[in-house]
């Protein structure tokens, strides 16, 4: 990410009203969502790719599978962040 798509990342998750922060435990986004959810003292759970058990092109969508998931089961709202 730049800094300038840090800054807004930053922005806009602390404006969003949320208790756990579900992520994917990837580079850039994933990672600056959790420092700045770890900053004001949410709950994060991440889920990462399993590459031991899958193919490199399989992990990251069982992965995003399972996300949703435990979206469900926690009856969360999802908000995805889309920078312009």
């Amino acid at each position: 990410l730049t800094a300038t798509q840090e800054q807004a990342l930053r922005a806009w998750l602390q404006a969003q009203h949320f208790d756990l922060l579900l992520c994917g435990g990837a580079k850039g986004t994933d990672a600056v969502a959790t420092t700045v959810a770890q900053e004001i003292g949410k709950q994060i759970v991440a889920i990462k790719p399993d590459y031991a058990r899958y193919h490199a092109k399989t992990a990251p969508i069982l992965r995003n599978q399972e996300l949703i998931k435990e979206a469900a089961r926690l009856s969360a709202r999802v908000v995805a962040y889309q920078p312009n």
